[in-house]
């Protein structure tokens, strides 16, 4: 009774009320009544809250004559901070879900669904309202990887591979519930483990790439277009006019006439490498230009290139500085011919002619830095950082052929084999256009993966 009543102790219930005088333990014991593991909390002013658990009992003769009554106590104050630091991290665990614009399922180690976020609901047609058994009926919705590919069966989806510890991410399926519009998912699942190892659930989490996917089908319908649609009349078009040109040369024809021939066929040919560059922008930007990597010899492979495009590229003007002792790089032979050729027909283009263009290499870091450098007039600072976008054409070169996507595809090509493009330029002086491409036996993660 001493410890109930002392004036700096607050004695309250589990909610943080006052406990009420007449509620206490030894006051009920001594009125006869047996009080079992009654959870109190006991805080003395200025001091940290003590959880107990109390028990108390009569002590009574057999005549039934009370004596006093025994009061025992429990210190559960390490057990009941524990159990609230585990409701503090459960409700932070369930705002983090919510908040999450991804569609979350959590699932128990027999593949049943104990918990989604708002986003899932939404995904499926649920109402907060449905219970589990609505829930578990309404996740059976058919996926598939195409709309007219077979639908696949929920037991063969990423959350069993999940359960038998498995991770998988990015796999894409096509949810499509009954009378809902088709979805597009990004689908990843991952185990949930404890401290142990041991598996006690997996986490699912859909995204929805519905957007995505039609501007990647709009993408593929413009690709069509333009390598079908409009390459197959430009090809009659060459087609004829070289007929054309040949039935000129051969008769003798000069003049006016010839010379038209001629502009026809180069606007012809330059409208055809416009058609390539928006065709490859289109593969590279969703990721349907896949590379053939191979051990490249830069020595090598840089020679026979100029030797093979010496009737395009001023050769006589262009240096070679590549070590003998440089190791090779991995890289697409074709893809690699593409950024030289951007690079050197660039310096070319722009610089004075008959000045040298030079293209040295050197190894740095597990890569191998190949430079492209010439004395033309330089660039302004300000349209160096803009330099590699799509479109994007100096005020000095917008007379200049071209839509600008040439620095952008040798950007997107660099990258694509896992290093990386860059311009040093200075006003009056020249440029020079580095990349750097992967030593063939550095380990390495392309960006297109």
């Amino acid at each position: 009774m001493f410890l109930e009543t002392t004036r700096d102790l607050h004695i309250e219930t589990v909610d943080g009320m006052p406990f009420p005088p007449e509620d206490l333990p030894t006051v009920r014991s001594l009125a006869g009544e047996t009080v079992t593991g009654l959870v109190m909390a006991f805080r003395y002013d200025a001091r940290e809250t003590q959880w107990l658990s109390v028990n108390a009992a009569p002590i009574q003769l057999p005549s039934g004559e009370r004596l006093g009554a025994v009061v025992t106590f429990t210190d559960m104050t390490r057990r009941r901070q524990i159990e609230e630091e585990r409701e503090r991290l459960f409700a932070e665990l369930e705002s983090t879900i919510s908040a999450i614009a991804d569609g979350i399922l959590v699932f128990d180690t027999d593949g049943t669904v104990i918990r989604m976020n708002p986003t899932a609901r939404t995904l499926f047609g649920l109402h907060t309202g449905n219970g589990m058994t609505q829930l578990e009926e309404r996740i059976t919705f058919p996926l598939s990887t195409t709309p007219e590919g077979p639908t696949i069966p929920v037991h063969v989806l990423p959350v069993w591979q999940a359960l038998r510890g498995e991770t998988v991410h990015g796999l894409t399926g096509l949810l499509r519930p009954a009378g809902m519009k088709e979805i597009w998912l990004s689908i990843s699942a991952a185990p949930i483990r404890t401290a142990q190892g041991r598996i006690v659930g997996a986490i699912l989490s859909l995204t929805d790439v519905t957007v995505r996917h039609e501007l990647q089908q709009r993408q593929e319908d413009f690709l069509r277009i333009v390598s079908h649609d409009l390459r197959n009349p430009l090809t009659i078009i060459q087609g004829h006019i070289q007929v054309l040109a040949s039935r000129l040369a051969e008769a003798g024809v000069n003049g006016d006439l010839r010379s038209g021939v001629e502009a026809i066929q180069r606007s012809a040919k330059r409208m055809n490498a416009m058609i390539q560059d928006l065709v490859d922008v289109t593969r590279l930007e969703s990721g349907q230009l896949p590379l053939e990597l191979h051990s490249v010899n830069l020595r090598e492979y840089l020679q026979n290139l100029l030797s093979r495009t010496e009737l395009m590229i001023d050769y006589a003007r262009i240096s070679l500085e590549i070590p003998l002792e440089l190791p090779p790089v991995r890289a697409d032979y074709n893809r690699l011919e593409r950024i030289v050729v951007n690079l050197l027909s660039n310096a070319l283009k722009y610089s004075t002619p008959g000045t040298p263009v030079l293209v040295h290499a050197r190894q740095e870091d597990g890569m191998v830095r190949v430079s492209v450098t010439d004395e033309g007039a330089g660039i302004p600072p300000e349209d160096l950082p803009l330099l590699f976008q799509r479109y994007y054409r100096t005020k000095s070169t917008r007379t200049k052929e071209g839509i600008g996507l040439g620095l952008y595809i040798t950007r997107l090509l660099v990258e694509a084999h896992g290093g990386r493009v860059w311009v040093e330029s200075d006003v009056g002086k020249g440029s020079t256009f580095s990349f750097t491409l992967p030593v063939k036996n550095n380990r390495y993660r392309r960006v297109n993966e």
